[in-house]
């Protein structure tokens, strides 16, 4: 579900937290930080931009609730 410690150090070719972030930030991947100071990177977001993984499925459209009278 997650990228492991390793695969996020092989990803960005970095180990220190702080420029594995600002390599993330600046190549546009989503993620996030816990509680722990852990970088959070999903796995299928990483996929599907390396060109492997299916993409995103799309938001719903909720303006059909936002009708005005």
């Amino acid at each position: 579900m997650f990228l492991t410690a390793d695969e996020l150090s092989t990803l960005t070719g970095r180990r220190r937290r702080k420029d594995q972030l600002a390599w993330l930030r600046a190549h546009g991947y989503k993620h996030t930080v816990n509680a722990r100071g852990e970088i959070i990177v999903a796995r299928g977001h990483v996929e599907y931009r390396l060109g492997a993984g299916t993409p995103p499925a799309p938001e719903p459209d909720f303006s059909v609730f936002h009708k005005t009278a």
